[in-house]
């Protein structure tokens, strides 16, 4: 719902950029929500404040969104979660995933599915109020700002260092020294 949205708004009503594009993502079992706008007309800091903008403007779109459409959406993405396996190579590296992440869920595709069959109007707005609004209990965000050589950015960059707790200690004594790393850069 949100990557159809987001193009529209930014990609053709505000025409920001030519690549604006949504998806989600999920790396050491951190599930994310991506969103990627390049732009020759705006500088970053600029597209950050629309995209934020625009997420504030979402959730009166999750509450207009009708009972058919909202339907039509759920079961879309429930057929889309179990159309694995066509092929062998797709099967081979949906497997190894589970393996590599260590969680050995090989009927997750089927599980996912018949979960987001059951999914709420109610739950996806508590959702949306948890992880993605401003402001929301759970969120974490992450902005990542690539500025060209023709338009650097104007006055000094932030960087917000992530507290000591934020790094894992490492079990097998073979992992990286995180605070000994960071002090480098």
């Amino acid at each position: 719902m949100i990557d159809k949205a987001v193009y529209a708004e930014l990609r053709t009503k505000q025409q920001l950029g030519y690549i604006v594009q949504c998806g989600s993502t999920e790396a050491d079992g951190v599930r994310g929500l991506v969103f990627i706008v390049q732009s020759s007309v705006q500088p970053p800091p600029e597209l950050e404040a629309r995209l934020e903008a625009f997420l504030r403007l979402f959730r009166g779109t999750l509450l207009l969104t009708s009972d058919e459409e909202l339907d039509t959406y759920r079961e879309s993405l429930a057929a889309q979660m179990q159309d694995v396996d066509q092929r062998a190579d797709g099967q081979a590296s949906r497997l190894w995933a589970e393996v590599a992440t260590r969680r050995y869920d090989f009927g997750r595709p089927w599980r996912s599915s018949k979960r987001m069959r059951r999914v709420t109007r109610d739950g996806l707005i508590g959702f949306y109020d948890k992880y993605i609004a401003a402001g929301g209990a759970g969120r974490c965000r992450l902005s990542t700002q690539i500025f060209s050589q023709r338009s650097p950015p104007k006055g000094p960059l932030r960087d917000d260092p992530l507290p000591d707790a934020f790094f894992p200690p490492t079990a097998d004594g073979f992992g990286v020294d995180w605070a000994a790393d960071r002090a480098v850069v």
